[in-house]
């Protein structure tokens, strides 16, 4: 008998579970066991509607370009002077 028919005559998510979890049934048909219980013991992602606003613009102010290091550090390190 079939593992499909067995789990139609009874066999169930227990069944499935046991034989995944048995370490002395061998890898694929534990793979197998593994793969039919899927869906039973885990959900599924679905695709939502968004509704509303999806993206909003954004504006990045990034500093200027320093010249050299120690410019760099006269107007961004800590310690340096507030620009307003």
């Amino acid at each position: 008998m079939g593992h499909a028919r067995r789990l139609r005559h009874g066999g169930g998510l227990a069944q499935l579970l046991r034989i995944m979890r048995d370490p002395s049934q061998p890898v694929g048909r534990r793979d197998d066991m593994a793969k039919a219980a899927a869906p039973f013991c885990h959900s599924r992602l679905s695709s939502v509607e968004h509704s509303g606003e999806i993206a909003r613009p954004t504006v990045i102010r990034a500093p200027a370009v320093s010249a050299t290091l120690d410019e760099w550090r006269a107007e961004y390190a800590p310690g340096a002077k507030e620009k307003h």
